[in-house]
């Protein structure tokens, strides 16, 4: 009769092979690597709740705040891997939260996202946003696919891959 202790070998040595198999799928990086902890910054509900499913789908776990004052506090308790906040909120737009992001903790990957258009079509925010500390940023309305390319991005360079 087998002992507990070749029960419990075996039942490493399928895990094991579970995630090798996992990380033969999904090329070098394995599925643990994919995951990550996100903020996501905005006033509209909606909106927050959007990026959410789509973010989730990519199996990463989402946190929320309503406004950048918020944001700063939640970003504060958490420590996520990730930042993704609105420009225009009330309260503390998104400029100013990014640098106080940054002043908290200089590597911070932060993605800044808005709507808003000037008469040339181009977002004079986004291209702030970009000079003032966001890694990244994407305009509204984007496509899922958009969304976890670029979060995809920060992490692979934030864990040096």
């Amino acid at each position: 009769m087998p002992s507990m202790a070749s029960h419990a070998g075996a039942s490493i040595h399928v895990a094991l092979i579970a995630v090798a198999l996992n990380r033969r799928s999904l090329g070098s990086r394995g599925v643990f690597d994919l995951m990550a902890l996100i903020l996501v910054i905005d006033d509209i509900a909606q909106m927050r709740d959007l990026v959410r499913r789509m973010l989730e789908r990519a199996e990463h776990t989402v946190i929320e705040a309503e406004d950048g004052a918020r944001g700063l506090a939640v970003f504060a308790e958490q420590d996520p891997a990730i930042v993704i906040t609105d420009l225009l909120m009330p309260k503390k737009e998104g400029i100013e939260t990014i640098q106080q992001i940054r002043r908290l903790r200089p590597d911070a990957k932060i993605i800044a996202m808005s709507g808003s258009e000037d008469v040339r079509g181009k977002s004079q925010y986004l291209d702030a946003a970009k000079r003032l500390g966001a890694d990244a940023v994407l305009a509204k309305p984007f496509q899922s696919a958009a969304l976890t390319a670029v979060v995809d991005r920060l992490l692979t360079a934030s864990r040096g891959a």
